[in-house]
């Protein structure tokens, strides 16, 4: 029992001390040039992940902890973060349903003493979302730099990795019955 506590303890630990650094990572001038979160964020995991697997081969030794666990709970470390990253900031960044409750949580209308109409939302979201927030002009750059996207003659078209992308989403939303 000792040893499976001993165990999770590491992981724990090890999980700890990855996602704070991680998470720090943000708040630094890596990949500052980089306007898409999800990417920056994968090059900061990839950047922390590297740090901590150097710095686990030259301290392995000194801090008595087994090597191939250690490993191991890097790697469960790395993943967990990355599921995270995905989960949580990247899909705020992108949510509609999250700018919608925000308002919802902090505007209220002449009308609703609670919140707001459905035509008050509906005005706010085009406003805000999408003219102030330049959400149709962020979407096209970072579709464009990872190249879904491509301009001709002031004209957006799917490149033939953004027709791959479709058809791959639509075989996904099939799959989990989520075309509905």
């Amino acid at each position: 029992m000792k040893t499976k506590l001993k165990i999770i303890c590491e992981y724990v630990l090890v999980f700890l001390l990855f996602s704070a650094v991680y998470i720090l990572s943000f708040h630094t001038p890596l990949f500052l040039k980089q306007k898409v979160l999800f990417y920056r964020g994968v090059k900061l995991l990839l950047v922390v992940s590297s740090v901590f697997l150097g710095a686990v081969f030259l301290i392995h030794k000194r801090i008595k902890m087994n090597l191939e666990r250690v490993l191991a709970s890097l790697v469960v470390s790395i993943s967990l973060n990355l599921s995270i990253f995905i989960l949580l900031p990247v899909t705020f960044d992108r949510s509609v349903t999250t700018f919608l409750l925000k308002n919802l949580a902090v505007r209220k209308s002449k009308t609703c003493k609670k919140g707001l109409t459905k035509e008050n939302l509906t005005k706010d979201l085009i406003n805000n979302y999408v003219l102030k927030n330049k959400a149709i002009e962020r979407r096209v750059y970072e579709q464009t730099q990872i190249g879904l996207i491509q301009t001709e003659h002031n004209c957006l078209y799917l490149s033939p990795a953004g027709l791959r992308f479709i058809s791959i989403s639509q075989l996904v939303k099939k799959l989990y019955n989520a075309d509905r």
